[in-house]
């Protein structure tokens, strides 16, 4: 994977990501794509 500003994302925070999805609490998400990249995309 390619990076604009060559900084990866602490493995911690995909990890949440992963586990957040994996959860109860994102039964209700559903074609979406979730950035982990630490408030870099904003709208």
């Amino acid at each position: 994977m390619a990076y604009r500003d060559r900084n990866i994302p602490p493995s911690r925070d995909v990890a949440a990501a992963a586990l957040f999805l994996a959860s109860e609490a994102s039964s209700w998400i559903t074609g979406v794509t979730l950035d982990v990249a630490g408030g870099k995309i904003m709208l």
